[in-house]
């Protein structure tokens, strides 16, 4: 039940996790165009129909599990150590990329405008010297057919 509840307060965006510094990133690339306000708008109805309906995912999988659960077969098996480990290990990671938003964003902004800048890219791609080929391929190719 904690690991739903961490999840998806961290999928839905609230703040002290890792999706509230995405959707805090979209608004602030969204102040200088033109449609601010619906992008605003689409943004945050959006986190609020998400953590609707995980509020009532969660309610329903936890609350009202007694109507809703069939019968015990013998072969289910309860998860294991490494299906804990692996949930352990995502919300880690959460809590983590939450702790780090501050590098992750510069490393992520750097990444972005090295993208939009390609005049360095394209400097280096074509104003490069062709490095000789190692084995001369017509060179070998002419000997093989002067082979009889």
């Amino acid at each position: 039940g904690i690991a739903f509840f961490i999840a998806a307060v961290a999928v839905a965006g609230v703040p002290p996790l890792a999706g509230f510094f995405g959707k805090a990133l979209l608004l602030q690339a969204a102040g200088s165009t033109p449609l601010a306000s619906w992008i605003v708008a689409l943004v945050l109805g959006s986190s609020l129909a998400l953590m609707v309906a995980l509020a009532r995912a969660g309610s329903t999988l936890f609350w009202e599990a007694e109507l809703v659960v069939p019968p015990v077969q013998p072969t289910a098996r309860r998860p294991g150590a490494v299906q804990g480990a692996t949930i352990a290990a995502l919300l880690a990671a959460v809590l983590g990329c939450a702790l780090a938003a501050g590098p992750i964003s510069a490393y992520t902004g750097a990444a972005a405008q090295q993208l939009l800048q390609r005049a360095d890219y394209i400097a280096a791609v074509l104003g490069a010297r062709p490095v000789p080929a190692a084995i001369d391929v017509r060179r070998e190719l002419r000997d093989r057919e002067a082979v009889p």
